[in-house]
């Protein structure tokens, strides 16, 4: 189908239906009727282009358009709860599906780049020595790594770590409009700290307390970081590479899924910070918390699978709202 002539040729049928649905609240008889056949008529052309165009921008366009009309014409609105539940169900779990390859490949990097780092802190008394005296490392392996995890109340440690990997994956999402530049160096800063720690554990040969106290929370939360940086370096590969699209139109389609995935990734950073607050610290054996944030981390990922293959199977794209009145019109 030419896209283009699609929008020439109806354009002004769709300016007409945004008409009246402006003025809904003061329209004579006439142009009720003409509101209901308008929105009929736009809602088949809505179907025709979901079906033969990627044009994201147009789709979202007319379903906004329809679902105004829906509105207009029916004189009722989508409930809350019932955006809330598309929006766990469809608009986050696709966009998380669809960045999944930017997704591993950040999560790969992160984990070639720590273990490197750390296995050679660990292997080397040198660069031991310049990260603290041998003092001060025994303090930190013996006792402040330990403690970090119970020397606070653990609903306020719950919050302060929920606003910290908050911070974290902002800070990834925000440097979304450098071109996603940046966020490599923030995920190098983060797995040279977790190096850093998991080395000097190593090197004491505590390295099984250093993962079960950073597996149980850490897996999700490591997650979590992973997704924002996905999504924000694909952000800024599609001022490269916006494919068939024009690039306003696909950055605006990919602006929207890096804010579906921030409001998403509220709710699974503070699921994590609950792990951490009050699991990683707690008194159960190891084996119990690490199983514990396994169970989190699997959970999520098959949650993103799932719905996110469904999602995508229905050509949805996480950040429009599909109108589902068709109805068949000469």
């Amino acid at each position: 189908m030419d896209i283009d002539a699609f929008v020439t040729a109806h354009r002004p049928v769709w300016d007409r239906l945004d008409h009246l649905v402006k003025r809904r609240s003061s329209l004579t008889g006439a142009e009720v009727d003409e509101l209901v056949d308008l929105y009929q008529r736009v809602s088949t052309h809505l179907s025709i282009v979901r079906s033969s165009s990627r044009d994201a921008m147009l789709t979202g366009r007319l379903s906004a358009l329809v679902a105004r009309a829906r509105s207009a014409v029916t004189g009722a609105h989508t409930p809350a709860w019932r955006e809330l539940v598309r929006f766990f169900t469809v608009s986050f779990p696709v966009v998380a599906y669809r960045a999944r390859w930017w997704w591993l490949g950040s999560t790969l990097a992160f984990i070639a780049v720590a273990w490197v780092m750390g296995a050679w802190v660990a292997a080397n008394p040198d660069v031991q020595a310049t990260i603290g005296s041998p003092d001060e490392i025994a303090q930190l392996v013996d006792h402040d790594f330990a403690d970090y995890y119970s020397e606070h109340p653990a609903a306020s440690f719950a919050s302060q770590v929920w606003v910290n990997n908050a911070w974290v994956a902002a800070q990834t999402i925000i440097y979304s409009v450098l071109l996603g530049l940046p966020i490599p160096y923030v995920l190098y800063v983060n797995a040279a700290n977790v190096a850093v720690s998991g080395g000097l554990m190593a090197s004491r040969d505590k390295l099984d307390i250093f993962f079960g106290l950073i597996m149980p929370h850490g897996l999700l939360e490591l997650t979590a970081v992973f997704l924002a940086a996905a999504v924000g370096m694909r952000l800024g590969w599609t001022v490269i590479d916006p494919g068939p699209r024009r690039r306003v139109e696909a950055l605006a389609e990919q602006g929207r899924a890096v804010m579906s995935v921030a409001l998403g990734l509220v709710v699974v950073l503070f699921v994590s910070g609950l792990i951490e607050a009050f699991v990683t610290p707690s008194g159960l054996p190891t084996w119990a918390r690490v199983s514990i944030g396994v169970l989190a981390e699997v959970a999520f990922l098959m949650y993103v699978i799932a719905f996110g293959r469904r999602a995508l199977r229905q050509n949805e794209t996480g950040d429009l709202e599909r109108a589902p009145d068709v109805a068949p019109t000469a």
